[in-house]
Parts: C-alpha cells; structure tokens; sequence
C-alpha cells in the first residue's frame, strides 16, 4: 500500500514539470496561484522557482505538488495554502500529503496549532477551518509539538491538536479513505480496488 501511495500521480489533466535541482512547484490541475516574497498574488506556471517565503494556494477542486530541494515531494489538496520556510514548510489551511525517499532525513512542518519534527518518509498534515491540525504519520516518525505540549508519533498513528491545547493521539482511519483525494486517478486506479490488493497482498504474506 505504501509503494502505491507513493507513486500515484494526479490526474491526466494536471500539468507536470521536468526535473530541476531546486525546489519548484511541479504539478497542477485546475485553479493554483503563487505568490512569490511579498508580490501579489498570480496564475501558477508548471516548474515555477519557489523559495522560501513564496506561497502556493488551491481553489476549490484544484490540486498542485511541489517539490522541495531535498527531493521530497508535498501534493496539496483544494482550498490548501502552502508557504515554503528557510527551514520548514508551513500547511496554513487544507491539506499536505508527502512523500521523500531519504528516509534518514529530518523535515519540519509547521502549522497553525503546532509544529512538527519528521524523520520518515510518508505523512498527512491537515488543517480544518477551524485550525485544528491533524498529522497522520504512515511511515516514519514525527514529534509534534507547541507551548501546551508534545508527543511522538510512530507509523500508522495520527495526532490532533486544536488551538491552545496540547497535541493528543487519535484513531487511524483506513489509509485509502484518508487520501482519496491524492488516490483518485480515472480509469486507471480505483481507491477500492487498492484497499482489496492491500489485503490480498497481507493475506499472502
């Protein structure tokens, strides 16, 4: 399920963007702005330069990926506001799913609620309207923090923390319902068929 995770690509009609050494907004679909420093707000462009301080923003029914210089990639859900930190990202609204294949390397995220330390390869950060934060680590390990409190999340467990209060552990939900947004793929993949291979797969083994 993780290697499937992994790989998905959005659907055929976002654009996708060559390889670059730097970080770069590299897919979109349908309504994406950019804001690069304090300019205003415009029409993202496949493999548009981002540093730190440039923001990236979904519409609704609108996605984008972007992918940072230490070749982790974040796929942003709609309605997602997503700003690029000298030493962290920040997940201000919506939804972040990310992926990166060096697993020994640390990544902070920050949102509203609370921050996050990641050493892994896989996690989930949403943020509700309310600002609440929810990080769903799937592989790897994240300590997640603010002034009320901290605690470790290991793989196949999700945090909560709401606005002033300290972060606590929640029930996982199945992997696929979680991401059916970064999952979807028309004719080619089928949320429920993954979660039947899943089990298959584990049946097997």
């Amino acid at each position: 399920l993780f290697m499937v995770l992994a790989t998905v690509p959005f659907p055929a009609p976002a654009q996708q963007a060559p390889q670059s050494s730097g970080a770069a907004l590299i897919e979109i679909e349908n309504d994406v702005a950019a804001k690069r420093g304090v300019g205003p707000w415009q029409k993202a462009e496949v493999n548009l330069p981002l540093t730190a301080g440039d923001k990236v923003k979904t519409g609704r029914k609108s996605r984008a990926a972007v992918r940072l210089q230490d070749r982790s990639v974040w796929r942003l859900d709609q309605l997602s506001l997503f700003e690029v930190a000298a030493t962290a990202v920040e997940i201000k609204r919506g939804a972040g799913y990310m992926f990166n294949r060096e697993k020994d390397q640390e990544m902070r995220v920050n949102t509203p609620a609370a921050n996050g330390a990641l050493r892994g390869t896989m996690l989930l950060v949403r943020v509700t309207p309310a600002l609440t934060t929810l990080m769903t680590v799937f592989e790897g390990q994240v300590e997640l923090s603010n002034a009320q409190g901290r605690l470790i999340l290991n793989s196949g467990e999700q945090g909560e923390v709401e606005i002033g209060r300290a972060p606590r552990k929640t029930a996982v939900i199945n992997a696929v319902n979680i991401l059916q947004w970064a999952l979807y793929y028309p004719a080619v993949l089928d949320p429920q068929e993954l979660a039947m291979s899943a089990g298959e797969e584990r049946a097997v083994a």
